[in-house]
């Protein structure tokens, strides 16, 4: 879940650097940093000052702080911090409930405090206030915490590492890529509506976890967020399945997850990898090469690893194969379906600084950006060249 943990910036024993404090308060309850799975934080100012005056209170109360499954909010204390202070939020991405009712009654007593709730980015009004207008700052794993940037990290933030390790944690920095940035158009309600849509579904399969999928949903986002069409495509078919055909077309979606897949984390090259082709349609060579590389590179190294995860996909593939020609029945169909997602949880955990592609899917667009970039200084550069009146043509002076 997306947990929003709120306070009253104006709260006195928050003080004026109330941000700090907050986190100090997070942080000591030690329930993000019993977690092993990641979870990123956004942290700012809800920006609801922005909607008023046209929208009154209640509206802003009913839309903004509108909680669906997890409703731990302080409602009289939060009207009163809309009205006459500044609501401060901490949202954390993958959160489970157990977490955030931990997280909710270690600090439920502090002064400030305001409560929690679970963010829907599938309504476009928590969308903007929560997601788009919160800046990510932290990832969490564990008692890791990685400050996160985009593009070149020249001024890493000091005074917030500084902080996290008085707290005990071992502080990295992560580039974030272009997510959230002008260039990210993956941001409007329908496509995290997807996302939410696969997690309800997948939900639904034996072997699966909410847990496990919220992680999922997180990471493949950070791979590529165009992964969820395929996902979706195959969600959809199970659950409306009825034909032969029905079950084929989620097999298909099943296999071109695996090849978009392998598009995304191992490139085709002409040359082939240990003694393997490594070309467009051999996708699963590819995926072998990238659990191959991404064990050597990860910390520690874990080689011994890479043939349980390359024989699982190997089965995975033939499964899939078997159902595109529809000679795999339904249950055994939900099972493979079920063995995906395990498997790219372990894929994934196998490297998780490996798995990412924080650029990938705004490359297109950063490419278009310097590309008019470019074509502007040039056109500018020889408008100037031609320009008879350009520095250093001045006429002399009469006499």
């Amino acid at each position: 879940m997306n947990i929003a943990l709120l306070f009253d910036a104006s709260d006195p024993t928050l003080g004026s650097t109330y941000g700090d404090a907050v986190m100090r308060r997070v942080l000591r309850t030690g329930v993000l940093q019993r977690r092993q799975a990641h979870v990123r934080v956004s942290i700012c100012d809800i920006l609801t000052r922005t909607l008023t005056p046209d929208w009154p209170v209640p509206k802003i109360l009913a839309t903004v702080y509108f909680p669906t499954r997890f409703d731990r909010l302080r409602r009289e204390s939060l009207e009163r911090a809309t009205v006459d202070s500044t609501v401060f939020c901490w949202l954390l991405q993958n959160l489970t409930e157990d977490a955030a009712d931990e997280l909710d009654t270690t600090i439920a007593a502090t002064s400030g405090y305001l409560g929690a709730m679970d963010v829907s980015f599938g309504d476009p009004v928590q969308l903007a206030m929560f997601r788009q207008s919160l800046p990510e700052y932290i990832r969490f794993r564990g008692d890791v915490a990685s400050v996160l940037y985009t593009g070149h990290n020249e001024d890493p933030d000091r005074a917030l590492r500084e902080l996290l390790e008085s707290e005990g944690m071992t502080v990295t920095y992560e580039d974030i890529g272009a997510r959230k940035t002008a260039f990210d158009h993956y941001t409007d309600p329908a496509h995290f509506r997807r996302i939410e849509y696969f997690q309800r579904i997948a939900a639904k399969l034996d072997g699966t976890s909410e847990t496990m999928l919220s992680e999922l949903a997180l990471v493949i986002e950070e791979i590529h967020p165009e992964l969820f069409d395929a996902l979706n495509s195959a969600m959809r078919a199970i659950a409306a399945a009825e034909t032969g055909e029905d079950l084929a077309h989620a097999a298909l979606s099943g296999r071109r997850f695996l090849e978009a897949l392998a598009n995304y984390w191992y490139p085709a090259r002409d040359q082939p990898v240990n003694g393997r082709k490594v070309g467009r349609p051999q996708y699963r060579n590819r995926l072998w090469a990238y659990l191959t590389e991404a064990a050597a590179t990860a910390d520690p190294p874990a080689p011994g690893e890479v043939a349980a995860l390359g024989s699982a996909l190997d089965e995975l593939i033939d499964r899939f194969n078997a159902g595109v020609h529809a000679t795999i029945g339904s249950a055994r169909l939900e099972q493979t379906f079920s063995a995906l997602l395990a498997w790219l949880t372990a894929a994934i955990r196998l490297n998780p600084h490996a798995a990412a592609r924080p650029y990938l899917a705004y490359e297109p667009e950063l490419m278009n950006y310097f590309r008019d970039l470019a074509q502007r200084v040039l056109r500018q550069t020889a408008q100037q060249a031609s320009s008879p009146g350009r520095p250093g043509d001045e006429a002399p002076a009469s006499q």
